[in-house]
């Protein structure tokens, strides 16, 4: 069983568009987008945190998926229509070592099993802006992200 649910990002981080579809015992209950705050090219700590919450039967061996939607499996871009992208990666861990995609080209994927006493679970996405240039117009970036659940 494969669940879906599309939310997105922006620097503000206004959820764009949610579709949750839920199975007979597995559901996404929420996901909070990634907070990157203001972006300063200066900084290069430029990290943000999301949530994905789950609630599942006990039993349900569960993957969570980060769907790409580009071509670039490295990185991820965020968009305001105005300026060159700010590009990204989401990860499994707060220090981002360990990037999170579909289980390709090296990238990871979250897993859990659901038990009696664990049956809703709060999963954090962690995400890092990579090094810009300086060459970005202010405003809101955004881009959308495709969770993937398969149980």
């Amino acid at each position: 069983m494969r669940l879906q649910f599309i939310y997105g990002l922006t620097l503000s981080m206004v959820l764009v568009s949610s579709t949750v579809s839920a199975a007979n015992n597995c559901q996404i209950l929420r996901v909070t987008p990634v907070n990157f705050g203001v972006y300063n090219p200066n900084n290069f700590n430029n990290v943000g945190v999301g949530f994905i919450t789950l609630n599942c039967d006990p039993g349900v061996d569960a993957t969570v998926e980060l769907d790409y939607s580009g071509l670039n499996r490295n990185y991820r871009e965020l968009h305001n229509g105005n300026s060159a992208p700010l590009s990204y990666i989401l990860c499994v861990d707060s220090a981002c070592q360990f990037v999170w995609g579909d289980g390709l080209s090296g990238t990871h994927v979250y897993t859990h099993l659901f038990t009696k006493n664990h049956s809703t679970i709060t999963v954090p996405i962690y995400g890092k802006l990579l090094n810009q240039d300086n060459n970005k117009s202010a405003g809101r970036f955004h881009g959308d992200i495709k969770v993937n659940v398969s149980y």
